[in-house]
């Protein structure tokens, strides 16, 4: 009985709750509606509606990364100007301020004439705020600054405020049936007046009412978008070659709701789209598609500027749906005849194919964008059931394109070698308008001339250049999802859509230029250093019962610079751990570059960032890649060491004949190759944790008759080999002093007094007053030179840690040799052993490199490990053009190609790329 009970009990319990809430999801009472809409014109193209309008604009100043830097461009520092003024009348009248900071603050934006666009503002009144008191004060605050004039309209007074020595800056504001009013221009208040007496109003809008009643309200603000209007009201921005492709816009749906919430480094809209298939909106189409991921991420570039994707469940719905869109808005003529005159000419109805291989995904995709061609590196990309499916389907067309031509079927593709042997075909496409006939204007750069298959995706483009050039970035893994600003963004923001709209937009910036008409363009593109810091824009939709779930994401990275474009980004499995190190074919003489990742592969790759081969070393190379001719019969190895063994590979990658060798002890720095006669009998030197030096002969044997004992410590440096006048010096060091020995390890040079050499550097040949001399410094920057006879001279160097780094040239080309120190976070040039010039660089710095661009023309080069940042420096200290750019690496600079181009600069990334910069 007792069990009985308590069943009972909880069952009465759950009957309670069902009922509750029932009652609230059928019974409660609608969302709370602002009386302030109903002076809102139902023709606005946006409203906004900010909660609280004096927290906002606190938020805005002081919690956001974004807008202060903004307001640093011409634009911004105008509206921010506008804003300021606006909060100075706000915050001169208590009960004003009161007054937003209860209600909310609408903002319609609305055409006045033909092309003139101007805001209203509307807040609802507090029932206990004396109109009067209100103006009385608001006259009084500006007394002074502007003048106040007023007029009778319909019964009440219209105010309007014209300000000194502005005089085009003109307010109007009118109190009406407890509603503030202002607005820059006198029609609109009197239209609002208008408004609210009007029967109907905005509310009266279903689609409206609909999206109205999903807004969030404890978000920062609500933004509503109607179509038609924004489309004819903005439209008249867009260049008159895109106004046509623009105006689908107007079709696109009804209206929008977005709720906005300010992040410090975003600005996220999240909310629900109204379209209706009878009306003849685009949306319609993807009422009954399922939304899903999208994969282009797989085979697009890192250099992608925008992708526009539709995201298909169910081809054949979208296709009736689409045709029923284009009937609706009298385009469908156009659409059939070219779809018929297809099917007459090449014998194939494109229409039943793509019912057979349309799989999922439809995208139009602009790569990196040439300003005078939008076409080129366009792609219009089509995700299929399968290549083989897809291939047999279209062999009617190719039949009949070769009938025309009077050619074999063969000849309307070519064999593209990526690597290993393998070739991917790329194949002749009849008409280059597919995508735009297919799709729309929108799609009017992609042409569609050829065509490749990359995975499942039918990728068409302008040319067999462009076709190529994406199946290299392919190869290279030079894609999307390996890219680390994407992978945060995807990860953060890119959901499941039925449409995704991506910009990068930086790269983005030629068809900004190039869509809007010139008179605004200007003032974007004046801002663009602001702008361009906004990394992505992201908008997506995917339908939700009757609605579009609507997103869209404003990132804002405030370390996106604008750089150099990489001429290629090549894509290894992981990071590198090794500088770039540039060699040359032996076989065409052109130059490569071999490099190791962090699992311990060892890659070479070609001057157009092909990977030739892969080869796993098993560890860490300890030392530089040295080229040698071991056979003498002008091919080429690479000799290098790990810990514990010394490789000499060939140029395959495959270990040469006797190596790698086996150390007898771990290496404590990297292996030295000397050829002392250049007769190609190489020596190797390596120093090991036992405090020997070990030498080998070519074929990999101790070297007979090098007789040289222990160090006194460990060696951190390599061995090195000097010539000077006829006479061999090898020159070693430990902690304690250094070693000056001839080629049978004997000592050549006794110092006349000891000299201890800081632990990361080597020595260098120089002349200074017409001696030669071996220089490094000592531990603590000092610089130190040592004479054939053994005669040590110190000079005054920098002050420095134990762990600084140098290298000394003579970067002014005045005879006198420089020093120069990367120290903490520092780099430092002491010209000509007498006056430095110190440049502070913020970071964890790598050692110093010159690099000689011609006989008189020296940079330096480091790297700001911590910052992921490239220095190139001029002889005189300042930063060469272009830089700093984006790397991780110490870099290489090189002519890979002709010795009239430009140089390039070879370079390691976070995310496991090699960049291959131009460096004019």
């Amino acid at each position: 009985m007792v069990n009985k009970k308590i069943i009972f009990a909880i069952l009465a319990f759950v009957l309670v709750i069902v009922m509750v809430v029932a009652y609230w999801s059928f019974v409660k009472p609608p969302k709370a509606i602002s009386a302030a809409l109903k002076a809102i014109s139902p023709k606005s193209a946006l409203i906004i509606e900010i909660k609280n309008y004096p927290n906002w604009r606190k938020k805005l100043d002081q919690k956001t990364l974004f807008w202060p830097e903004l307001i640093q461009g011409e634009t911004f520092k105008t509206l921010n100007q506008k804003l300021l003024q606006a909060d100075s009348l706000i915050n001169s009248q208590s009960e004003l301020k009161l007054m937003l900071s209860k209600k909310p603050l609408l903002i319609s934006l609305n055409l006045i004439g033909k092309n003139q666009i101007e805001p209203l503002y509307v807040v609802e009144t507090d029932l206990n705020t004396s109109e009067d008191a209100m103006l009385e004060h608001l006259t009084q605050s500006v007394n002074g600054r502007a003048q106040v004039a007023h007029k009778a309209y319909q019964g009440t007074e219209i105010y309007s405020l014209t300000w000194t020595g502005q005089n085009q800056n003109v307010w109007s504001y009118a109190f009406y049936k407890g509603l503030f009013l202002a607005s820059p221009s006198v029609l609109l208040v009197e239209e609002a007046i208008r408004q609210i007496d009007l029967s109907q109003s905005i509310l009266d809008d279903k689609a409206f009412v609909r999206v109205q009643s999903s807004a969030g309200e404890q978000t920062d603000m609500n933004l509503y978008v109607q179509y038609a209007s924004f489309s004819r009201i903005f439209g008249q921005y867009i260049r008159p070659e895109w106004r046509a492709a623009f105006k689908n816009f107007e079709q696109l749906g009804r209206w929008t709701e977005f709720d906005v919430e300010t992040e410090p480094s975003a600005l996220v809209l999240n909310g629900f789209t109204s379209a209706s298939d009878s009306s003849g909106h685009f949306l319609s189409i993807f009422k009954n598609q399922k939304s899903g991921k999208s994969h282009l991420d797989e085979i697009l570039p890192t250099q992608t500027a925008m992708i526009w994707s539709c995201y298909l469940s169910d081809y054949t719905d979208f296709e009736t749906r689409y045709v029923d869109y284009l009937k609706q808005n009298n385009t469908f003529e156009t659409y059939e005849q070219w779809f018929y005159s297809f099917e007459n000419t090449y014998q194939i109805s494109l229409e039943k194919v793509f019912r057979e291989v349309v799989e999922n995904e439809i995208a139009l995709v602009y790569s990196s964008i040439a300003p005078e061609d939008l076409s080129q590196n366009t792609f219009f990309v089509v995700q299929t059931t399968g290549q083989s499916q897809t291939l047999d389907a279209f062999e009617p067309m190719f039949a009949a394109m070769a009938k025309q031509k009077g050619v074999d079927p063969t000849a309307l593709s070519v064999d593209y070698a990526v690597k290993d042997g393998k070739n991917i075909k790329i194949y002749s496409f009849p008409k280059s308008n597919l995508a735009s006939a297919w799709m729309g204007r929108i799609y009017e750069h992609a042409q569609t001339n050829y065509f490749t298959f990359i995975n499942d995706y039918m990728v068409f483009g302008n040319s067999l250049k462009d076709l190529k050039n994406l199946l290299d970035q392919n190869e290279r893994k030079n894609v999307l999802e390996n890219d680390s600003y994407f992978a945060d963004l995807q990860s953060e923001y890119i959901q499941d859509h039925n449409l995704c709209l991506y910009a990068n937009v930086n790269l983005s910036k030629p068809l900004i230029e190039y869509g809007l008409v010139p008179e605004i363009s200007k003032y974007v593109i004046s801002d663009f250093d602001q702008i361009k810091k906004f990394q992505a824009l992201v908008f997506q939709m995917n339908y939700n019962e009757d609605l579009l779930y609507t997103n869209m994401v404003l990132k804002y990275n405030p370390v996106v610079k604008e750089r150099p474009r990489a001429l290629w980004e090549s894509k290894l499995d992981t990071l590198l751990s090794i500088k770039p190190k540039i060699v040359t074919n032996h076989l065409t003489q052109e130059k490569e570059i071999m490099v190791q990742d962090i699992n311990h592969t060892l890659y070479l790759i070609n001057k157009s960032g092909k990977i030739l081969w892969r080869q796993p070393i098993g560890q860490k190379i300890e030392s530089d890649i040295v080229q040698i001719d071991l056979f003498k019969n002008e091919k080429f190895q690479y000799v290098f060491n790990t810990k514990d063994r010394i490789f000499v590979l060939d140029r395959n990658g495959n270990n040469v004949e006797h190596f790698p060798i086996s150390l007898r002890a771990n290496a404590t720095a990297g292996v030295s190759v000397f050829d002392y006669d250049g007769s190609r009998d190489y020596r190797f030197f390596i120093p090991c944790k036992d405090r020997k030096i070990y030498a080998y002969d070519s074929q990999g044997n101790v070297l007979p008759g090098w007789a040289f004992g222990v160090t006194e410590a460990e060696v951190s440096m390599p061995v090195q080999h000097f010539r000077v006048i006829d006479s061999d010096y090898i020159l070693f060091a430990d902690k304690n002093r250094v070693y000056m020995v001839n080629r049978k390890g004997e000592e050549k040079i006794k110092l006349d007094h000891p000299v201890q050499k800081s632990i990361n550097n080597a020595f260098y040949l120089v002349q200074f007053n017409q001696t030669n001399y071996f220089a490094s410094t000592k531990p603590n920057g000092e610089l130190f030179l040592i004479d054939v006879q053994g005669h040590v001279l110190s000079k005054d160097g920098i002050d420095a840690d134990a762990n600084h780094y140098i290298t000394i040239a003579d970067i002014n080309q005045n005879q006198v040799p420089d020093v120069i120190y990367t120290n903490e976070n520092a780099l430092t040039i002491w010209y000509d052993f007498n006056k430095s010039k110190t440049i502070e660089v913020e970071g964890q710095l790598s050692p110093p490199v010159t690099f000689a661009f011609s006989a008189n023309n020296y940079k330096i080069g480091l790297t700001d490990y911590e910052h992921n940042d490239l220095y190139l420096f001029d002889a005189d200290g300042s930063m060469y053009k272009d830089f700093p750019l984006k790397g991780a690496t110490l870099f290489s600079i090189t002519l890979l190609n002709n010795p009239t181009d430009p140089f390039n600069l070879i370079a390691g990334s976070r995310d496991g790329f090699i960049f291959n910069y131009q460096i004019p």
